[in-house]
């Protein structure tokens, strides 16, 4: 059975991983971008939520840096070993 889950689902999230793709930015400064692209009408976007969203990011981000980290250690992928 594949793992379905989609982290990043959220349209805030996806509208802060493409600022990121774009270049570094202060999450002050992609608040203001996206209010500039007038991404609000689509997006709900306050600075608590923004912040929220991006500790999540980051919290995803290093979760999987230590799957990847534990995975070439042991020279077994844990998405073999879940089945």
């Amino acid at each position: 059975m594949t793992d379905t889950k989609r982290p990043f689902s959220n349209p805030l999230a996806l509208a802060i991983l493409v600022l990121l793709y774009e270049r570094p930015m202060h999450p002050y400064e992609m608040a203001t971008t996206m209010r500039e692209r007038r991404k609000q009408s689509s997006i709900k976007l306050n600075y608590g939520s923004l912040y929220t969203v991006i500790e999540q990011l980051l919290r995803e981000i290093m979760n999987y840096d230590a799957e990847f980290r534990r995975d070439d250690a042991t020279g077994v992928s844990s998405s073999h070993a879940r089945h």
